[in-house]
């Protein structure tokens, strides 16, 4: 984890159904680290339909298993270093290398690409080790280790955790 001072990273902001927030302007200021963000929002505030059709119940397996995996993910963040940003309170940010790996998982939401300039802490970590399907929790809780280590295995899967004061520069 480093402090930082009005360096620049990347931010995708989608105006997807578990963001309540408006798009963003320039000029924008915003706190991030006080509250939970809108990914982690969603698992306080919503819950997926039960009904007997395959395609309602497989995403509320999804939806289940990525609650599953953050919370995993924040008990060992607390158990290795709890002055780590948490991400269920945590603007996930990008180099602008990344961009484009990370707009790909928006291509069906509206969405911007906001550069931001970046007061506060940041911590980089590799996505790579607790992405895609379910896995057994002893082997999450393993990679999770990986991940608040700050190991990096996937470079093109690099992420940041940040907290603090933020400020949007330009749209993309």
């Amino acid at each position: 984890m480093k402090e930082v001072n009005g360096e620049v990273f990347y931010h995708i902001n989608s105006k997807s159904n578990h963001n309540p927030y408006d798009l963003l302007r320039i000029g924008d200021k915003f706190k991030v680290g006080d509250k939970l963000n809108p990914f982690m929002k969603l698992y306080e505030d919503e819950a997926p339909p039960l009904e007997l059709d395959r395609k309602v119940l497989f995403n509320a397996a999804v939806f289940y298993w990525h609650y599953t995996r953050e919370i995993t993910l924040e008990q060992i963040r607390l158990s290795i270093n709890n002055e780590l940003p948490s991400r269920f309170n945590s603007l996930w940010v990008t180099d602008y290398d990344r961009i484009q790996r990370w707009r790909q998982q928006f291509a069906k939401s509206e969405h911007q690409v906001l550069e931001l300039s970046l007061t506060g802490q940041i911590f980089q970590c590799d996505a790579g080790w607790v992405e895609g399907n379910p896995i057994p929790l002893s082997t999450l809780r393993q990679k999770a280790g990986y991940y608040w280590s700050g190991e990096i295995v996937k470079p093109d899967s690099l992420e940041y955790l940040f907290e603090g004061e933020a400020e949007v520069i330009r749209i993309l």
